[in-house]
């Protein structure tokens, strides 16, 4: 179901390599003056400890905002994640608040990037 919720309704940006996907993003788009949201940034486990594709994701990200006019992006990441945590807020996310992940018991933080377009 979550499948299909993305297929139709989700824009989702890629890095291969040959018929490989090594990370994905997936993103709700809504064009100003409403917020979009990430729904998914996720990179194979035996690529996360090289930032490579993380960083070629964020540069996908960053084209698409450059097309897509929106207020901002909004996502949730795990409280968890310190580093991860401490790299949106360098770039200058927010964090609008926290709760429990749906069906577990790990805390998520929402955060928010607010665009000057």
């Amino acid at each position: 179901e979550y499948a299909k919720k993305l297929a139709n309704h989700a824009y989702v940006l890629a890095c291969h390599s040959g018929n490989q996907i090594l990370g994905l993003t997936a993103i709700y788009y809504n064009p100003k003056p409403a917020y979009s949201f990430s729904t998914m940034f996720c990179v194979r486990k035996e690529y996360q400890k090289n930032d490579v594709i993380g960083i070629k994701l964020q540069e996908l990200l960053s084209d698409f905002w450059k097309q897509h006019p929106t207020q901002g992006i909004r996502f949730d990441i795990r409280k968890s994640n310190k580093q991860l945590v401490r790299y949106h807020k360098i770039k200058g996310a927010q964090i609008l608040g926290e709760a429990f992940a749906p069906g577990s018991d790990e805390v998520e933080l929402r955060m928010q990037y607010d665009f000057k377009h």
